[in-house]
């Protein structure tokens, strides 16, 4: 272990950016996607909240369609990231028809009224990886560090195929630190993870 921290520890968090990237080129993540989100469904059924936010995946992130679908069925006010300036906000959206091709090529919302982060009350936030001290590692501008850093970390959610989950530290004390962890491991187990 102490190897290998130190053979990461040399590259900027760029470098290893690119390295996740790669890595996430080559593993599908539509094997860990469908286990994934039941095991994250499993713990929503679990828990009291009304108000959700969660996100469009790229293909570098586990597909959480069947996670809206679920929402919507169970009537939860749903809410998906926007960016304007140099922030994100959230806005509601009540089915795929809501959400069109934004910033960055992803899909937003459509609507023009945001909700204060503070009334929501669990947020599903994608990732490029975690490392070992469950802080999370994003593409680098830094949207969901600085829109979420006065959230507490029980509150966040996030989804990871074996691939993005690092043993070792890389990260610094503003990148998130998520409370709720689901992670597909090599063999193929999956479990949930709550600090």
């Amino acid at each position: 272990m102490k190897e290998s921290n130190q053979y990461y520890l040399k590259y900027d968090k760029n470098f290893l950016r690119q390295i996740l990237l790669s890595r996430s080129r080559i593993l599908p993540f539509d094997e860990d996607s469908e286990n994934l989100q039941d095991s994250c469904i499993n713990y929503l059924e679990s828990i009291k909240y009304s108000r959700i936010a969660i996100y469009s995946p790229t293909k570098y992130e586990i597909n959480i369609n069947k996670i809206f679908n679920y929402l919507l069925e169970k009537n939860k006010q749903v809410f998906f990231p926007k960016v304007i300036d140099q922030d994100i906000q959230f806005f509601s959206v009540e089915s795929k028809d809501d959400l069109s091709t934004g910033s960055f090529n992803i899909l937003e919302p459509r609507g023009n009224t945001s909700i204060n982060i503070n009334d929501i009350n669990i947020f599903i936030v994608p990732c490029l990886a975690i490392d070992m001290n469950n802080r999370r590692i994003g593409y680098g501008k830094g949207y969901y560090d600085r829109a979420l850093k006065n959230v507490e970390e029980d509150k966040l959610i996030s989804l990871l195929s074996y691939h993005q989950y690092l043993p070792f530290k890389n990260t610094e004390e503003y990148d998130l630190r998520i409370g709720n962890i689901f992670i597909n491991n090599s063999k193929g187990d999956f479990y949930h993870e709550f600090n």
